[in-house]
């Protein structure tokens, strides 16, 4: 298939990206088109798993953008060690690609947990249930979990996903306070915090696989 390809004046290596069925290539500006043509070609592997429908991989890296919460933040220069969002783009230290991007998802992770307790708070207090710990972790197959105790954990990767969809887990996991099982008296809590989750629902069982493709490698 063609390849487009894309000089960057911020790229520093050779970036392929697979989305729609178009293969793109980004460069740095003074790269040789037969070495770029070279190393796509090696990428072979690579553009065929991504064109069989596998989630293609965002890494973070300067110039690129993420969504958070429904918003497109471009990742820029900035002065915060773990990043920050400032008007419409995320701003962070330079550092090399791997530091940056365990500090991008550092940075990230911090606004999952804030946001995680605005809206579970929100939720409990209109159950009327006592505030317990909020936490966000790296789950693999499920979007977040209430303890017996009233703790509860969400995925850190909602970050990336619409705010609705966010808020929708929150009201999920905040109606298990009531009723740890998913019983018809449990979706009624739940459509009482969200009259629209249904639509969140959707959303996740569409794009949920794509939350996992931010800050992958492209190489991998």
């Amino acid at each position: 298939m063609p390849i487009e390809v894309r000089r960057h004046p911020r790229a520093k290596r050779f970036v392929l990206r697979v989305s729609g069925g178009v293969i793109q290539l980004t460069i740095p500006t003074r790269a040789r088109i037969g070495e770029a043509a070279s190393w796509a070609r090696s990428q072979a592997a690579f553009v065929e798993k991504r064109l069989a429908g596998e989630p293609e991989a965002r890494p973070f890296v300067m110039g690129e953008t993420v969504p958070v919460l429904g918003e497109e933040l471009e990742i820029v220069q900035g002065l915060k060690v773990h990043g920050e969002r400032e008007a419409g783009r995320w701003a962070i230290a330079p550092a090399a690609p791997d530091a940056l991007a365990k500090r991008m998802e550092q940075g990230l992770r911090k606004v999952a947990l804030l946001e995680g307790e605005r809206a579970l708070k929100s939720f409990w207090q209109k159950l009327g249930v006592p505030d317990g710990d909020v936490s966000v972790r790296a789950y693999k197959r499920r979007w977040g979990a209430c303890g017996s105790d009233g703790s509860t954990a969400l995925n850190w990767r909602l970050v990336f996903a619409p705010r609705f969809v966010f808020d929708y887990v929150a009201a999920h996991e905040a109606a298990h306070r009531l009723e740890m099982n998913h019983s018809r008296r449990f979706w009624s809590i739940v459509e009482e915090l969200d009259p629209k989750y249904p639509k969140a629902e959707r959303w996740l069982k569409d794009h949920g696989a794509s939350l996992y493709a931010y800050g992958a490698s492209l190489d991998a």
